[in-house]
């Protein structure tokens, strides 16, 4: 869950980014139920900013098992933590936020994010929970 501090830090983020044209589109990996970046495309959508988008990259289903002494098995287990893309695109769509400008990655890291077509990236939000899977 994310707090306000980091919206507002998400939110400066882009402000930043348009503000100055960096050229790119947000890119959440990791994004349980989706607030961050469904906060983005919300922020996007304010902004009449239509040649930016999102993407979202995660398993939508579970956490990775731990790969090295780094990680703590134990968040693998927690089931509050398995979130179906369905689900997430069900909370855009509550939001009226679920168009052509919001992308899914659906895979680890380490598998999809190859996959993402994204051309350039401004604002990277990285939330992998596990060593391994953020080291990918």
């Amino acid at each position: 869950m994310v707090g306000k501090k980091r919206l507002i830090n998400i939110e400066w983020s882009l402000i930043l980014v348009i503000a100055n044209e960096i050229p790119g589109d947000f890119i959440e990996c990791g994004v349980w139920r989706s607030g961050s970046s469904i906060f983005v495309r919300a922020v996007f959508k304010a902004l009449n900013i239509n040649d930016r988008h999102v993407w979202l990259t995660d398993s939508f289903h579970d956490l990775p098992k731990a790969k090295t002494n780094n990680d703590n098995d134990h968040w693998s287990k927690k089931e509050y933590l398995k979130v179906s893309l369905e689900e997430v695109e069900e909370n855009f769509r509550s939001f009226n936020l679920l168009d052509n400008q919001v992308h899914f990655c659906k895979g680890y890291f380490i598998d999809s994010l190859s996959r993402c077509n994204v051309s350039n990236i401004a604002v990277l939000r990285m939330d992998g929970d596990m060593y391994g899977s953020t080291m990918d």
